[in-house]
């Protein structure tokens, strides 16, 4: 069962994209193996009714057992299963599908504060959003993510504008105060969305003090608020700590303005090296990310600012092992971003962690994250995944943090295709919970989901909210023993419930062929075919490899070598049996599993057959690899020439497409005895039910039904410009964007951009 990859569509936008932004680095190489899980039960197939009983119209007091000839209808001399039903009784339906929407609209995100409210408010492009306290909706505050224009305007929500806004801080009232970097201001979000600016005047940059628009900031960073109800600024490119009253009053709190250095002193003599993260205490302690490596400290003495001194940090820019320790033992590389909670301090850092501080003793640890990974396996994606593994950008960057109240973080990122919300557990697994559309923006509504809840379609704007068209390209589908339906999309593998709800099964990015638990593996193209064995596991095909699913969300590679998407070294790609991690394959484009549960596939470029044994083992069942053909006879003398959607009947016969690009390809069939022959059939996507019924889409996108023994067609719905679920159904002509049998004479196949499951009589 798979996608019909003959079918002429563009697949490389994404490729493009990516390449534009960097090179990507191929995934590693994941462990081999299989399960010997059992065969499909023998109930499987439903007692199909006696041929005969269509032309009886004897009332009901005949006796049951009329088998006499004159019964029969003199042509039907095949199995029951290839008698035309009649169309009329065919009935289509919706696949339910519940809770998707159109994603939040994100840019580079970086301050990041938790609301008394419980919400989370960050800043993002040029607008500040506010995330739920649940995490299931981002809603936007003030500004607009995608304003371009670089001003500084008050006004209300999306009236007012934004210069790049960074650090932000709240007030029990809900006031939200903001610094703008480019703006050199600082602003004031009032709780109903106002926007006003509270001090330093938009454009002007300079170190003066002062009230309101007569104060002066260069690139102001981090802001806290003290329990003073003051507000703390880093102000970077001055190289001082400014405090700034909510009447507007600016006064240097500590540092020389002007003067960067690395100096402890009291704070009119101490010296700050571009000063970025700050957080302040409950007793008023004052904790600074300076850019050169240290953690400063400014001590309160009554009302004002007391002597600074270094927490943490030696100032090296050194990655190693290693970079853990207390005070000045600790290596801390270009710390930004600070957050506190309970007499812990957060930060990120240039190495792409996340780092903990006990105030009290000054002891530094890595809480997630993986040193040195511009996003894990090298490449310009972050990934989910545990302490080790888990890539984060650069706290360079400018990506913030917060305190959860489970003693997890939220932190932002900037990168991640220009921006994303992450959450840290406090055991250090990172989960990213909402990120950009990749390829920007469109000119559709901005939306407020989060990451679980996009439309299936590859393009998210493309699907229409409130209604069912969700889907905007072709998908892989089976059905699970408990009726849910498991569907394969361009960035991995998600779970419909039978009520209708969607939850993630694996998948983050797309990016590449990467084991893993939940969004921790990804997937370049899970599109092509996918198989579920009666215990639940999932299977399913990676460009190169095969790889399944277990109950726990664990994806693994049972055979071939990943790839990554764009990569056009064929590193990854080759026509070689063996052991699991050793064999290769070039486009795997169909997949069925046997009763043995052995995996057949359709290694559609290698021109063969391919099978995989329970160990993981790959040998070429049919074909000879590298050799096109439409020979038919035994199958090691047999040569195909694109083999692509492929099931399995309960008898063992193997079906499938082959035909060459262009071409309607031509039903094949692979007898339990190894013979293969060709029918006169031809089809756009073959499944095979548990009955051993073949069904086929036609060139003229037609739902038919193929004779075995001779090859012929019936057709039971035909096509339509647009599917209509009536008493005379018809099935739309995107019909082949999914298309699987997941039942005796039931399948799943999508039309009008809509999964919809298909009743035969």
């Amino acid at each position: 069962m798979s996608r019909a990859s003959w079918f002429p569509m563009e697949r490389r936008v994404r490729a493009v994209v990516i390449a534009g932004i960097g090179a990507l680095v191929a995934a590693f190489l994941a462990g081999c193996g299989g399960g010997g899980e059992p065969a499909f039960p023998a109930d499987t197939a439903p007692t199909v009714p006696p041929v005969g009983n269509p032309p009886v119209v004897t009332p009901p007091v005949v006796t049951p057992p009329v088998v006499t000839p004159p019964v029969v209808t003199p042509p039907v001399v095949t199995p029951p299963v290839v008698t035309p039903p009649n169309p009329a009784i065919s009935v289509l339906s919706p696949v339910a599908v519940m809770g998707l929407r159109q994603p939040a609209p994100l840019s580079f995100s970086r301050g990041i504060v938790r609301e008394a409210s419980g919400s989370y408010a960050f800043t993002s492009g040029n607008a500040i959003l506010r995330m739920s306290a649940d995490l299931q909706s981002i809603t936007p505050v003030a500004g607009q993510v995608r304003d371009q224009s670089g001003t500084t305007v008050d006004g209300k929500g999306d009236a007012a504008r934004f210069n790049n806004p960074y650090g932000i801080t709240a007030a029990p009232d809900g006031t939200l105060y903001v610094t703008e970097r480019y703006g050199y201001v600082i602003r004031r979000i009032a709780p109903d969305g106002t926007v006003t600016t509270l001090a330093g005047s938009p454009g002007q940059y300079g170190s003066a003090e002062g009230t309101g628009s007569a104060a002066r900031f260069y690139l102001p960073s981090g802001i806290a608020m003290g329990p003073d109800g003051d507000l703390y600024v880093a102000d970077r490119s001055n190289q001082v700590i400014r405090r700034v009253t909510t009447a507007g009053v600016v006064t240097t709190y500590a540092g020389i303005p002007g003067s960067p250095g690395y100096k402890d002193d009291a704070p009119n003599l101490a010296k700050f090296n571009h000063p970025s993260g700050i957080a302040v205490d409950t007793d008023g302690t004052v904790y600074v990310a300076d850019f050169d490596g240290h953690i400063r400290r400014i001590a309160r003495n009554g009302n004002a600012a007391g002597m600074v001194s270094t927490l943490a940090g030696n100032g090296s820019s050194t990655q190693s092992s290693a970079m853990d320790g207390t005070g000045m033992a600790a290596t801390i590389i270009t710390p930004e971003h600070l957050a506190l909670s309970d007499g812990t301090l957060y930060l990120r850092d240039g190495a792409g962690l996340v780092r903990r501080i006990d105030t009290a003793t000054g002891a530094v640890t890595t809480m997630a994250g993986t040193a040195g990974t511009f996003g894990s396996l090298g490449t310009i994606q972050p990934r989910d995944g545990p302490r080790g593994k888990a890539g984060i950008e650069t706290g360079f960057n400018g990506g913030g943090l917060v305190a959860m109240p489970d003693g997890g973080l939220l932190i932002t990122e900037t990168n991640f295709m220009l921006g994303a919300v992450r959450r840290v557990a406090p055991d250090g697994w990172v989960t990213t919970l909402a990120k950009s559309y990749i390829y920007g923006f469109s000119n559709h509504t901005q939306g407020t989901g989060v990451l679980g809840q996009l439309p299936f379609g590859w393009f998210p704007d493309g699907s229409t909210e409130g209604e069912q068209g969700h889907f905007t390209s072709d998908v892989s589908v089976a059905q699970a023993p408990d009726g849910s339906l498991v569907v394969g999309t361009r960035v991995g593998v998600r779970r419909i419930s039978p009520s209708g709800a969607v939850t993630p099964v694996i998948g983050l990015s797309g990016e590449a062929t990467i084991d893993g638990t939940g969004s921790e593996a990804d997937g370049v193209d899970v599109t092509k075919t996918m198989v579920v064995d009666p215990t639940g596991r999932i299977f399913f095909s990676d460009v190169s490899t095969i790889r399944s699913i277990d109950a726990t969300n664990t994806a693994r590679t049972i055979a071939g070598s990943p790839t990554f998407y764009g990569d056009t070294s064929g590193v990854g790609q080759g026509a070689a049996d063996g052991p699991g991690a050793t064999a290769k394959f070039r486009s795997i484009t169909g997949l069925a599993r046997a009763a043995s549960g052995d995996l057949y596939a359709s290694d559609s470029l290698n021109n063969a057959i391919r099978r995989i044994d329970v160990s993981g083992t790959v040998s070429t069942f049919a074909g000879v690899m590298g050799e096109r053909g439409t020979a038919d006879g035994d199958r090691a003398t047999a040569r195909f020439t694109m083999p692509m959607d492929l099931g399995m009947g309960a008898d063992g016969t193997i079906w499938l497409l082959d035909s060459g690009r262009g071409d309607t390809p031509s039903v094949r069939r692979i007898a339990p005895d190894g013979t293969v022959s060709t029918l006169p059939a031809k089809g756009r996507r073959l499944t095979v039910d548990p009955a051993g019924n073949v069904y086929v889409l036609t060139a003229g996108g037609d739902l038919a039904i193929v004779d075995p023994a001779t090859g012929a067609l019936s057709t039971l719905i035909p096509a339509a410009d647009q599917v209509d679920m009536g008493s005379d159904p018809r099935i739309g002509l995107d019909a082949s964007w999914a298309f699987n049998a997941v039942g005796v004479k039931q399948l799943v196949m999508m039309s009008g951009r809509q999964l919809i499951r298909v009743t035969l009589p």
